[in-house]
């Protein structure tokens, strides 16, 4: 017997998964763009620490997805993770890399203008 999952879960679920790898490529572009906005000689220490959080970020955002993946793999447990699919620890590092993110498109339009 197939058990019958709320579409809206899997919904959610898709949803996470588009916007972790969204964030990735936002993440993994930082230091390009940061670079882009700063030739490297008039780069600030901010820069620096911007890029590292990043980078930080871009790596735990892959730990979360394979996470989720595997959590999904495991046999009796698609239904709690279409419920839950992020736990605290994961749920902190995605507002991280969210909050990494915001950073770079904040640091690249201050050295924009």
């Amino acid at each position: 017997m197939t058990p019958a999952f709320n579409p809206e879960h899997i919904k959610a679920l898709v949803s996470l998964l588009v916007e972790i790898g969204d964030l990735r490529a936002k993440l993994a572009a930082a230091r390009g763009r940061i670079q882009e906005r700063n030739p490297l000689t008039a780069q600030d220490e901010n820069g620096e620490d911007v890029i590292a959080a990043a980078e930080r970020s871009e790596r735990e955002l892959v730990a979360i997805a394979a996470s989720i993946l595997r959590r999904l793999k495991d046999a009796g447990c698609a239904g709690e993770v279409l419920n839950q699919p992020l736990n605290k620890y994961e749920e902190a590092h995605f507002d991280m890399a969210r909050a990494s993110a915001l950073a770079v498109d904040t640091y690249c339009a201050r050295k924009s203008n």
